[in-house]
């Protein structure tokens, strides 16, 4: 069966809406692949919200975080790699906690949150309620040949 995924060319619409955003959550580790992705992001005119460029000294980062994903958020993208499935506890989770309990509240149907494998493992088993899983949506692979 192939493995599934977001097809090339789909139109997320984030362009259209002031002052939202995608929001990357990812471990540090990746911070060279979530780079090359920003890139692609700028390029297309994508606005993003990363921590490393969305923070500045000072603020009350959990808030800042808890409040992008609440309210800015038009896409969640949880970036998944060998090095965030090695950690037990991360800031990562935390973030994928919220948006899952956003996620929760949104209509069936809806496209918002989106893992996105950096490299050929699994997807975590995350629990999204109702009987699905992380596992159950369709996912993007940035890396090797399927890297578009």
């Amino acid at each position: 069966m192939p493995s599934p995924r977001i097809r090339e060319g789909y139109d997320l619409g984030v362009t259209s809406a002031e002052g939202k955003h995608v929001f990357i959550s990812y471990v540090k580790e990746d911070q060279q692949q979530v780079d090359q992705l920003c890139k692609i992001l700028d390029a297309a005119q994508i606005p993003y919200w990363r921590d490393r460029t969305s923070l500045a000294p000072g603020d009350n980062w959990k808030a800042k975080i808890r409040d992008a994903i609440r309210s800015g958020a038009l896409i969640f993208l949880a970036c998944f790699s060998d090095n965030s499935r090695a950690r037990p506890k991360t800031v990562m989770n935390e973030e994928l906690t919220l948006a899952v309990e956003e996620f929760r509240q949104m209509a069936p149907g809806v496209t918002w949150l989106i893992p996105v494998r950096f490299d050929d493992g699994k997807i975590p088993g995350w629990d999204l309620g109702a009987g699905r899983v992380l596992g159950d949506l369709n996912y993007v692979d940035l890396f090797g040949a399927n890297y578009t």
